[in-house]
């Protein structure tokens, strides 16, 4: 008995390395995010081109440019680097369909971020660096758009139509292997019965069948009327920019340090924020509230709240807000103030945004309180869900 179901097993070992579809080696496409959102700790720095942020799903790794005086003829100085440490990890059995919605856990998992920024906040005279470290998490991040999930359902047809072609011009050649390899797993049963031999001439039977597979698999593909109907059907595919739709919320923290001249040894504490982000991610135009407490270090600064919205339009490939902030110290002495700004957002490249802001900051009699800021923001992702299963 122990023969009989070893030669069962390396059976059905050989014929899956065997028969497996091959065209599921196209998987389905990876899927950018619609933007790097801004980073808490750039934020904090408060070089960010927005004030109000809108909740999204981070990406797996994101790169924040802001440039507020050289127009970019000078490598940026400020900038934030974004990662999702969920995302930046494999996770081979994650289909779409599962990702669609989310319990709290898995909203939680898959949008915690972590951030870190460094500006110039100094000038000529009194230069200084200011590094922030930020953290992010979404317990609502929505549920994938119609949209969104037609078109990936689509892919997952078409991938099957890959798969259904393969078999269908190969199915002779298919059929004359697994005949072989049946005769041949006959032919060892038969004349092998010490269990030790067995699983060795098993071991080899795979080995030869797995090259066999590698062989055929290189003529499928190496077949040109095989390759162009491939490309013809992929060629109708665009690129997936996964939209997600309904209530978000994030809950955000950030901690800044400065460094006078750029000496570590002189690097202080400064300030510290905690804040929350509510939005309702429609079609179209998306509404987002923000309240954010901010401590400072200094005894001479005050404790702030600020409250405020945003309210964003969005295109295929751009998009244009609108954002005030109120904001009120805590510390008596100190005086309520606002901020303003207009912003757009436009794809100069995949995966590549320009993002540019005017308005009036909230200090309005210091310098820089005219908003006139250019930014990019680059995200870079891997796939984030595993190929369907046909």
């Amino acid at each position: 008995m122990r023969s009989r179901s070893s030669l069962s097993a390396a059976g059905t070992l050989c014929a899956v390395l065997l028969l497996a579809p091959l065209g599921a080696a196209a998987q389905l496409p990876e899927l950018p995010s619609l933007r790097v959102s801004g980073a808490p700790a750039f934020v904090l720095l408060g070089v960010s081109p927005a004030s109000v942020d809108r909740p999204s799903s981070p990406t797996d790794l994101g790169l924040d440019l802001a440039d507020r005086t050289g127009v970019f003829q000078s490598l940026p100085r400020d900038f934030a680097l974004e990662t999702s440490p969920y995302w930046l990890l494999g996770h081979p059995r994650l289909t779409w369909r599962a990702d669609s919605v989310r319990s709290l856990g898995q909203s939680m998992a898959r949008t915690f971020a972590i951030s870190a920024a460094s500006a110039q906040l100094g000038d000529a005279s009194t230069p200084s660096t200011g590094v922030s470290l930020g953290l992010r998490v979404l317990p609502l991040s929505g549920r994938l758009a119609p949209r969104t999930m037609a078109q990936l359902d689509t892919i997952e047809q078409a991938l099957g139509r890959e798969n259904e072609l393969y078999f269908r011009r190969f199915s002779d050649e298919r059929a004359r292997m697994d005949s072989a390899l049946t005769a041949a797993l006959r032919q060892l049963r038969g004349a092998i019965q010490d269990p030790g031999t067995l699983a060795i001439a098993q071991a080899a039977i795979a080995a030869q069948y797995q090259g066999l597979k590698q062989q055929l698999e290189a003529r499928i593909f190496a077949d040109s009327s095989y390759r162009a109907q491939i490309a013809a059907g992929r060629a109708q595919r665009g690129p997936v920019i996964p939209q997600r739709l309904g209530p978000m919320l994030e809950l955000a923290a950030a901690s800044m340090w400065t460094y006078p001249d750029a000496v570590w040894s002189r690097g202080r504490y400064q300030r510290a924020a905690v804040w929350a982000a509510l939005s309702y991610e429609g079609p179209k135009v998306t509404p987002v509230l923000l309240l954010r407490f901010q401590g400072q270090a200094s005894d001479t600064l005050p404790t702030l709240l600020d409250v405020g919205g945003r309210l964003i339009r969005d295109g295929a490939n751009w998009g244009v807000s609108l954002e005030g902030v109120w904001r009120h110290p805590l510390t008596s002495g100190f005086d309520n103030l606002y901020r303003v700004a207009g912003m757009f957002e436009y794809e100069v490249l995949p995966a590549t945004w320009l993002v540019g802001t005017f308005g009036r900051d909230f200090q309005t009699q210091r310098s820089g309180s005219v908003l006139a800021q250019l930014g990019v923001k680059i995200t870079v992702n891997a796939a984030r869900y595993a190929p369907p299963e046909h």
